[in-house]
């Protein structure tokens, strides 16, 4: 199956709070994804955020197929999103190369058992002509 890149494609509204901590003017905003990514995806998207480095960078995490990340209204869409999508396609990248790897590897072994079967028929027909 082909990997489809996951995209942000707006905010959970039901789901975004005001971040509980005394005084916080900030909110916990909640993305919705276009689909659920895989574990290695979400892992991967983790570790990148981390070590991604920009002005004003707050938490975000991958939860099923959300993002939450805890930060200003003002600032979520003008400061945080663009830096969210960069981190995405290096990650969509990523797995979108890990997906093709596989791929050619299932390709390489079912070539690979088909022709043994061959190897295998072709040693079993000359045993019945010489017998």
């Amino acid at each position: 199956m082909p990997f489809k890149p996951i995209t942000i494609t707006g905010m959970d509204t039901n789901r975004t709070e005001r971040d509980p901590r005394p005084g916080s003017a900030l909110y916990k905003v909640v993305l919705i994804l276009s689909g659920t990514p895989s574990a290695s995806w979400a892992r991967d998207f983790d570790t990148a955020w981390k070590q991604h480095i920009y002005m004003k960078k707050r938490d975000a995490t991958v939860s099923g197929a959300r993002i939450v990340i805890t930060c200003s209204l003002d600032d979520w869409e003008t400061v945080h999103v663009p830096e969210l999508k960069d981190v995405m396609a290096q990650v969509n990248s990523r797995e979108e190369a890990a997906e093709k790897a596989r791929e050619a590897e299932a390709s390489r072994r079912k070539e690979e058992a088909a022709s043994d079967k061959r190897k295998i028929e072709q040693a079993a027909n000359r045993f019945k002509k010489d017998n």
